[in-house]
């Protein structure tokens, strides 16, 4: 977690936020800090990243919608979290999966 916080950082502040290499560490981060509950933190730095990946409107579109709307369900924000959802049923289409 500490070293993905220092490598997001360090990337935030020499390429951007905007660059893929440090979306996609933003991302791995994220992933940890699912996982250990780091709910907070995850808030925070989605306030800053979903905005940019919006403006991409590439695959960093989805994967920031899901990552919020996911976020907000674990903090039991279910109408905020469902309207997310259908947004990136929108984006992606429907599947069967």
């Amino acid at each position: 977690e500490e070293r993905l916080e220092r490598e997001f950082a360090k990337q935030k502040s020499t390429l951007g936020l905007d660059n893929q290499q440090t979306l996609i560490t933003f991302f791995d981060l994220f992933d940890v800090w699912i996982q250990l509950y780091r709910l907070n933190k995850i808030m925070n730095a989605l306030e800053e990243v979903v905005p940019v990946c919006r403006k991409r409107g590439d695959q960093f579109k989805i994967k920031a919608i899901q990552a919020l709307s996911f976020t907000l369900w674990k903090q039991s924000k279910f109408s905020e979290a469902v309207k997310l959802f259908h947004e990136m049923e929108e984006l992606v289409g429907k599947n069967a999966a």
